[in-house]
């Protein structure tokens, strides 16, 4: 018997067994067990406040219907491909010597085996060889004892020809049961955010009344509505207007909390001769932040920043407000001659 003799058929092999090994990893039964559960835990699709016109934004029960026989062709396809990997081998051996009915062979690592059917020179060495397991086989010793080893037969082409088909079968169900799989979580996905735009709308959110007017333009998920288009981003030009003006009106009262809280504190470290506080303090009265302005308390923590300096002991280090303290006279001076 010849041992797949030409080029091609050993590239045959090396790619056959290559891939089965990496199918064999990828298609394994944890996948399976995962995809299983997510199909049984995924949480339930709430019923939409709209009726989605377009197909890939509702999911079906025929969709699901599909999803379960792609996943049972799958998993049967991929037994049946596995169950076959498991009759074949790839091994690699030296021939040792043979006889009418095949040839005994030294496999790597010392072993001793027997392959039917195959005729080879003795001490020449064989590499990427497919067989498959025979049995046992038992051959006489030169000293007249007998001996048992593992018996293979070589592979045909036939039998490497079904293993390859039914590899392709494989990875074709799994291809059609992940784009399936893909399918439905996009479509969840789809209809969960129309969902949720149509909510929003609904509230008269300005997010909402926008990202509905958009898919009214393009016939996104809804049927296609230019009027229904224009008049929602008109709603949603005002209430965005309106958002707008709440969140100012939200930030300016956080930032006088803020200013209050931080000018008692100032007014308590004061009063306590903190001189670079009763600074503060009288910016605070001139700006009228976080308390009301009042020019003349002002111009006194002003002036108590520096004697409080000076009677504590830092008259050495540079310190002058002079020019704040000219400018508050000015604006008293400017509210004097104002009054009638």
């Amino acid at each position: 018997m010849e041992l797949i003799g030409d080029h091609q058929m050993k590239k045959l092999l090396l790619s056959l067994f290559g891939l089965a090994a990496l199918s064999l990893q990828a298609l394994g039964t944890d996948q399976i067990a995962e995809s299983v559960s997510e199909l049984t835990t995924m949480a339930p699709i709430d019923s939409p406040t709209a009726v989605p016109v377009t197909d890939m934004y509702h999911y079906t029960e025929a969709d699901e219907v599909e999803l379960q026989a792609a996943l049972n062709d799958f998993t049967q396809i991929q037994g049946e491909y596995r169950s076959l990997c498991s009759q074949f081998s790839v091994i690699s051996f030296k021939a040792l010597e043979s006889d009418s009915d095949g040839c005994r062979v030294e496999m790597d690592g010392g072993v001793d085996s027997y392959i039917v059917g195959f005729k080879a020179l003795s001490d020449r060495y064989y590499s990427d060889v497919a067989v498959k397991k025979n049995g046992d086989y038992t051959y006489t010793t030169v000293n007249k004892s007998s001996r048992t080893v593992p018996s293979y037969t070589v592979c045909s082409s036939e039998e490497l020809e079904a293993l390859s088909k039914k590899r392709i079968q494989s990875a074709q169900a799994q291809f059609k049961y992940s784009k399936l799989l893909r399918n439905r979580s996009t479509k969840i996905a789809n209809e969960r955010a129309l969902n949720a735009n149509i909510e929003s709308a609904e509230n008269g959110e300005a997010y909402g009344l926008q990202r509905m007017a958009e898919r009214y333009r393009k016939g996104d998920g809804v049927e296609k509505n230019l009027k229904k288009a224009a008049d929602l981003l008109q709603k949603a030009e005002v209430a965005g207007q309106s958002e707008e003006n709440s969140i100012l009106v939200a930030n300016e009262m956080k930032e006088e909390r803020a200013a209050r809280k931080t000018f008692q504190l100032a007014l308590k470290s004061a009063d306590e001769g903190d001189y670079v506080a009763a600074a503060d303090v009288a910016r605070y009265y001139r700006d009228g932040k976080g308390t009301d302005k009042d020019l003349d308390k002002a111009l006194a923590y002003f002036e108590k920043s520096l004697v409080l300096k000076n009677t504590a002991g830092y008259s050495a280090i540079p310190y002058s407000l002079k020019d704040e303290i000219d400018e508050v006279k000015k604006q008293l001076k400017s509210s004097d001659n104002a009054s009638p």
